[in-house]
């Protein structure tokens, strides 16, 4: 039984995943460490046929020729494994095979228990010489019950025989095997000098029913220059990655500044100006306005143009409801940049106390430093009805709105519908690969006279689907959504020729002239016409 324990020891400190099979082509092994490289869980496969794990369907070539299979690459996902395959024998007869394959992860414990003790003995000599650079094994009084081939030849000995049944203070130079078989305590990536070489391993105690049987220990680098070497790739990843970073986060800066806010109107321009002056000071923002109006929008540019931008902006949706714990490991999150409180106005009143009290208290780091944060908050419903209605407490409201925001409806702010417009089209049609398309002056003044009871967001939808009804250069009326002809205040007319062609004509011509900076005479020559023609038209089109 004790030799047992050692066997399954040596499963449960064995971070490489082992698929193997009995004479049947059975499952009858499939360690953790394969149940999470591969992501399917042991239950499914055992005791049924390897065909079910494809890319290890050669496992029953091993066990029909008897041939092994070393240092093959198979690809599952976006994984790719080094397998070793080889058949287990018995006697001279083969009674299954096994795979054994790698994936630099933390160490895995295998947990499965075999039906045939001779067998699995075989199996697990085949882990052991594949799975590591070196590996032995002793029992609880330090004598060597297996040791790799290639840890042997490491030591100076032609084979592993000679080193099985010799106390391992014996074998190994300044080994620390037999006083973790006697403590029961594990050693992890401990650096031991063997002769000119200093290596790194670690050391496993095995357990039994809750008391140590013995150790398992294993090579993972023959000389510490080995591991520097690949700390020093590490490193370079991890400069890499803060460059990554970086780029990151200058197109998010880059995605969110002010200047790709849409809008010429009085209101609109008058909330740019405040959210530009809330961005710059640190402030924090309470946001009101209907759904559908940017409030994401507004939140996300305030954030990535203040002095924190190079910290995150962390969102909370308050109407999903959050905990006092979930509050302060959002603002840990958060700390030195922006908490984005969304939907404020339905958050209970024991959430805003604890979300108040939390704020107060600052936002450190997982190092306990304070680097300070700003709140943005948004909401549908006007901060002082909702205080008056005893729904927002009003230290809160007063603590998150140092600069409130009001994002005018869609409807308050027609003059600005023609650009958003046109700027969703000019979208839609770069990512169809379509070409550029425009609108019909009486499709726009369909769009204009809309209410939109669902703003920017309506407008967009809107936008896409007539794009999608829509085969020439132009999007006419009929291309429009139903309820946009229905709930415009004019009546809906068909485009006559002579209109298209003047409102082609007319498109064309300014579409020229803004390409070539105004100048009359410049455009005229790319219109292939004389500058007085394009003079007289443009006087015809009322555009002089």
């Amino acid at each position: 039984m004790v030799r047992e324990a050692f066997m399954a020891g040596v499963l449960e400190a064995c971070s490489s995943g082992v698929v193997a099979i009995d004479s049947f082509g059975r499952v009858v092994i499939f360690n953790r460490a394969a149940e999470e490289m591969l992501g399917i869980r042991r239950e499914r496969v055992l005791g049924r046929s390897i065909g079910v794990l494809e890319p290890f369907a050669g496992l029953q070539d091993v066990l029909e020729k008897g041939e092994s299979k070393l240092s093959s690459r198979i690809k599952v996902g976006y994984s790719t494994f080094m397998v070793g395959m080889t058949p287990v024998l018995e006697e001279g007869e083969t009674v299954g095979a096994v795979a054994v394959f790698q994936d630099v992860t933390e160490l895995c414990k295998m947990a499965s228990e075999l039906h045939d003790t001779r067998v699995m003995m075989n199996i697990l000599s085949t882990i052991v010489e594949h799975a590591f650079e070196g590996a032995v094994l002793v029992d609880r009084e330090g004598f060597i019950t297996m040791i790799s081939e290639r840890y042997a030849r490491f030591l100076g000995y032609s084979s592993s025989k000679e080193i099985v049944g010799k106390h391992v203070t014996e074998v190994i130079e300044n080994t620390r095997m037999h006083i973790v078989a006697q403590s029961g305590i594990p050693e992890y990536y401990d650096v031991q000098k063997i002769g000119s070489h200093k290596i790194v391993c670690s050391r496993i105690p095995i357990y039994r029913d809750g008391e140590v049987v013995g150790a398992f220990g294993k090579m993972i680098f023959k000389d510490v220059t080995e591991m520097e070497h690949i700390l020093a790739r590490v490193k370079l990843l991890e400069d890499r990655l803060k460059d990554y970073q970086k780029e990151l986060s200058r197109l998010r800066l880059e995605k969110y500044r002010f200047e790709n806010l849409i809008g010429v109107s009085g209101k609109f321009r008058r909330a740019l100006q405040m959210a530009r002056k809330a961005a710059k000071n640190d402030l924090n923002v309470l946001i009101v306005g209907e759904p559908g109006t940017g409030r994401g929008l507004f939140a996300h540019a305030i954030h990535a143009n203040g002095r924190g931008n190079r910290f995150p902006i962390v969102t909370v949706n308050c109407a999903e409801g959050i905990n006092g714990e979930e509050i302060r490991s959002q603002l840990v999150l958060a700390s030195g940049g922006t908490i984005f409180l969304k939907h404020i106005d339905e958050l209970d009143g024991a959430s805003q106390m604890g979300f108040l009290e939390a704020l107060k208290e600052g936002a450190p780091n997982g190092e306990g430093e304070d680097r300070g944060l700003r709140v943005i908050a948004t909401s549908v419903e006007e901060p002082e009805d909702l205080v008056a209605q005893g729904k927002l407490r009003p230290e809160l409201f007063y603590f998150i709105s140092e600069v409130l925001i009001h994002l005018p409806p869609l409807r308050d702010r027609r003059e600005d519908i023609p650009l958003l417009a046109d700027y969703f089209l000019s979208e839609v049609s770069f990512k169809s690969g379509k070409g550029r398309r425009v609108f019909t002056s009486q499709a726009m003044e369909m769009f204009v006279n809309y209410p939109w009871p669902g703003n920017i967001i309506e407008l967009r939808s809107a936008v896409k689907y007539a794009f999608s009804l829509s085969d020439g250069r132009y999007i006419l009326t009929d291309h429009l959504p139903p309820k946009i002809l229905e709930g415009s205040h004019q009546d809906p007319k068909r485009e006559s020729l002579h209109l298209m062609r003047e409102d082609i004509e007319k498109r064309i011509i300014l579409e020229t002239l803004y390409r070539c900076n105004r100048n009359v005479s410049e455009a005229a020559r790319k219109l292939g016409i004389h500058r007085t023609t394009l003079h007289r038209k443009l006087k015809q089109l009322g555009l002089q």
